[in-house]
This record gives C-alpha cells, sequence and structure tokens, in this order.
C-alpha cells in the first residue's frame, strides 16, 4: 500500500503536477491522521470495555463481601443484644437486693458470657479496587462516598471493640472475686445458660428459673467464694457502664452499618448489574433470613412453599443452600426439632450436597429417627468421603 501511494507521488512529481502533488499530499497526511485517530477511539472503547466489565466483576466482588460483613454483624448483633440484655438484668436483679439475699447462680447466669465476637471484616475487593485504582472507574459519586465512609465506620467498630474487650475483662476480674463460676456441665445435658430466644428469634427475657439447665445448676452446692457487699458493687458498676456499650452497639451502630452495607449493595447492583439481573445472568442480593418469616407469623409449611416457588414477592428472603441450612438449625437451637427436620428435608431436595445430609441426618437422630438417620449419613458419605464427622457418627449408632 506504501509502494502504491508513492508510485503515485513520484508521477505527480515527474509530470511537474506540482499544485495536485500537493492536494494529494496534503489529503494523504489527513487520511493518516483520521487512521490514527480512528484507532485511538476503537483503542478508547477497547479499553472502556474491559473497565466496564471490570467494575461489573469488582461490583459483584464488593457485594458478596458486603453480603458477609452483614451476615456476621447480624450475628455480632444478636450476641451484644443478648449481652445487653444479660446485664440489664444483672442490673435489676441486684438495685434492691444486698448479696445476702442474692443468688450465686443468678449472678453466674447473668454475667455467662456478656459478650461478642470479635469482627472479621471482608475487605479483600475493597483493597483491591483501591490499589489497582479500578474505584476511579465508579462513576457514582455517592457510592464511592459510602464506600469509604463504610470502611471508616468498621474501623471504628474494631476501637469500640477493644474498649469493651478490656471493660469485659476488668469486670470478669471483678466478678470472679465474688462469684464462683466453677458449675459442673454434664456433657449429655448440652446445655447453655441462655436467657433468651436462640439467634433467629425475637430477643426477649425469658423465664429461665423454670428452664431445665436452671433446676439441674441448682442441684449443685456451690455458693459465693466471698460475700463481700463492696466487692459485688464494684463488679456491678463496671458491668453497667459496659451494658450501655453493649445497647450502643446492638441498637444504634451495629443496625447502622447493616443498613449502610446494604445501601452500597442495592446501589452497585443498581448502576452496574441490573441488566445482567434481569437477565437472569446473576442473582440479586437477597438480605433477610427466612427466620424472618416465622418471626411474622408464617407456618413452616408456609415458609417451604415461598422457598419452593421462589415467590418473587418474598425475593428478599435468602434462599440459598447455606440459608436454609442455617434457618435449621436456628429451629434446633429453639427445640423445635420437627421443624427443623422439614427444613433440613427440603435443603436435600434442592441442593445434593453432602452437608445437607449431613444435618439431615444430626436432626433425625435428634427425634430418635435412628433408621432414616444412617441412610442419610451414607448418602453424605457418598457425596463427601472424607466426611468423618458421618463416620464417627455412624459408627456409633450402627
Amino acid at each position: 500500500m506504501i509502494r502504491f501511494f508513492r508510485k503515485i507521488r513520484q508521477q505527480l512529481l515527474s509530470d511537474n503536477k506540482f499544485r495536485k502533488y500537493l492536494f494529494y499530499a496534503i489529503g494523504e497526511i489527513f487520511l493518516v491522521v483520521i487512521g490514527i485517530l480512528l484507532a485511538l477511539q476503537i483503542n478508547t472503547w477497547n479499553d472502556k470495555r474491559i473497565k466496564k466489565n471490570e467494575v461489573k466483576s469488582y461490583a459483584q466482588k464488593l457485594i458478596l463481601d458486603l453480603g458477609q460483613d452483614v451476615l456476621d454483624v447480624k450475628w455480632i448483633r444478636w450476641q451484644a443484644e443478648v449481652a445487653y440484655l444479660r446485664l440489664d438484668s444483672l442490673v435489676n436483679y441486684t438495685r434492691h437486693l444486698s448479696i445476702d439475699d442474692c443468688k450465686n447462680l443468678d449472678l453466674y447466669i447473668l454475667t455467662y458470657n456478656a459478650r461478642y465476637r470479635p469482627y472479621s471484616w471482608n475487605r479483600a475487593s475493597h483493597e483491591e479496587i483501591k490499589s489497582t485504582g479500578i474505584l476511579n472507574y465508579f462513576n457514582n459519586d455517592s457510592l464511592v462516598n459510602l464506600l469509604v465512609k463504610y470502611e471508616a465506620f468498621t474501623k471504628h467498630m474494631e476501637v469500640d471493640y477493644e474498649e469493651d474487650f478490656e471493660l469485659i475483662k476488668e469486670a470478669n476480674k471483678l466478678r470472679n472475686k465474688v462469684v464462683n463460676m466453677n458449675y459442673e456441665r454434664e456433657p449429655k445435658s448440652n446445655y447453655y445458660p441462655l436467657i433468651t430466644a436462640p439467634y433467629g428469634f425475637n430477643v426477649e427475657i425469658i423465664d429461665y428459673q423454670k428452664k431445665d439447665f436452671y433446676l439441674e445448676l441448682q442441684r449443685q452446692p456451690i455458693d459465693f467464694i466471698d460475700k463481700n457487699q463492696k466487692k459485688l458493687d464494684d463488679a456491678i458498676n463496671t458491668y453497667v457502664e459496659l451494658k450501655y456499650n453493649f445497647y450502643l452497639r446492638s441498637y444504634n451502630e451495629l443496625p447502622k452499618l447493616i443498613h449502610d452495607a446494604e445501601t452500597i449493595i442495592k446501589l452497585l447492583e443498581t448502576s452496574y448489574l441490573l441488566e445482567d439481573i434481569k437477565q437472569g445472568k446473576i442473582k440479586r442480593y437477597r438480605s433477610k433470613e427466612l427466620s424472618e418469616l416465622l418471626i411474622n407469623g408464617k407456618t413452616i409449611d408456609e415458609i417451604i412453599d415461598i422457598v419452593k416457588s421462589d415467590d418473587i414477592n418474598e425475593q428478599d428472603y435468602d434462599i440459598s443452600r447455606n440459608a436454609i441450612n442455617r434457618f435449621g438449625y436456628n429451629l434446633m437451637n429453639y427445640e423445635k426439632n420437627y421443624e427443623a427436620l422439614k427444613i433440613f428435608k427440603l435443603n436435600t431436595e434442592l441442593y445434593d450436597g453432602w452437608f445437607t445430609y449431613d444435618a439431615y441426618g444430626e436432626c433425625l437422630l435428634k427425634v430418635d429417627d435412628t433408621v432414616k438417620a444412617i441412610k442419610a449419613y451414607n448418602k453424605s458419605l457418598e457425596l463427601n468421603p472424607d466426611n468423618t464427622n458421618a463416620k464417627n457418627i455412624l459408627a456409633k449408632i450402627k
């Protein structure tokens, strides 16, 4: 092609057609410039397409990380709320009673495990978009600002946790000078001195003094280490401060954190993933737990129908394999074993995984259906020959 144009230029020169040669040269330069501009434009379009795909990919990663944060924080919020209710009950219990009128067992239960676990943020994708510069291509200032504020808030919560942890250590140290915590726990009883409903249900104080675990512990001849009113008051005063912190975490800060994370998730979906969601290429994030349907008055059978139909009106509810399994265990923890059995069975029908059969087998044993439990554990082993839990349980029950 270059030789062809060169011949034309040489021919024009040899014919002394300088005017035509000049026009031709300008035209040739113009074509070259146009070609360069087109190449640059194509390259820009290609670069934008690549960046757009990268943004979509990172949007999905961010949603996964934020979704896991939400799950973790919901659990921590429940722990903090239970801890607050324990300490609130403790303060009310001791307000008008001297140490001579208190029971060691009540103080043991009301201060038992009054804490929440540390945070474990899923920051991998956020750190990656910052280090690679992809964050600059998220052309949504509101979203970027929310991401920055969310990260800052999680770091603030880490500082709060350190403060709470130091208070917990101090309060427990003071308590241990007065209250005898050396209760024997029978392995077979598998009790847990919980004074509220388990995770996934309305958190409210129950009449724990009528529960089997309380009556069992009451039979043990354990009394105060030191019936010292001053030492007890010092411990209670520290728990009062801790109670306020737990209230702040469970009713203000952690709900805000959950709301912020879910707001970011919705913005990511509407800004970058809406088309793929409409086309069914990816699934929309579902933020609500199935146990919320139970709290709202749905029966187990109605919940199962909702899960099976994947009702569009209930699409905010997480019906993944893990979510259904989690709901089943929540029911078991609430001693609703037959309801849990229906949920675990549903999970095996929807998701053919080894751990769905493992959980189903565990629940079958809870209701004394050993024959079906053996079948469930064998199926779990068939799907995962390395499932040591199934092997151990089968060895015990066969």
